[in-house]
């Protein structure tokens, strides 16, 4: 609220991508704590039963994971560097705001994926070696 009775054009260019970027992390942070436990359990129960399939079907998902967060990277760093070059590129104060605010954004997306994928190699290895095992 007290950046929008301010007159600091720079921070009211960074509200709509630092806003975002809360959304997206409080949505998907809330995705992941609502359904990985239920997923977690049907995915036991399922492997008790049939183990095979079930180690097969995982690692096809962990591989398109794995393949998607190393595409996604790149894009992320990519944007930053955009970001950081607009910021020099702009005159106006709302615009260099923006282009920070975009650049956190990018930032974060970044850090999430980079998590996530190394939380995911792991398993990935996991899932590798109990196919091989099989």
């Amino acid at each position: 609220m007290l950046i929008f009775k301010g007159n600091n054009p720079i921070l009211k260019g960074m509200i709509i991508p630092l806003s975002l970027l809360m959304i997206i992390n409080f949505g998907y942070g809330g995705f992941l704590a609502f359904s990985r436990p239920k997923h977690i359990q049907t995915t036991t129960e399922a492997y008790n039963q049939q183990a095979p399939q079930v180690v097969q079907s995982e690692l096809k998902k962990a591989l398109t994971d794995n393949k998607n967060y190393t595409t996604l990277k790149p894009i992320w760093a990519i944007l930053i560097v955009v970001s950081v070059g607009l910021f020099f590129f702009f005159t106006k104060e709302y615009y260099k705001g923006l282009s920070l605010g975009l650049m956190i954004l990018f930032i974060g997306f970044l850090m999430i994926d980079s998590l996530l994928h190394n939380r995911l190699k792991p398993y990935l290895n996991t899932l590798q070696e109990l196919l091989f095992n099989q």
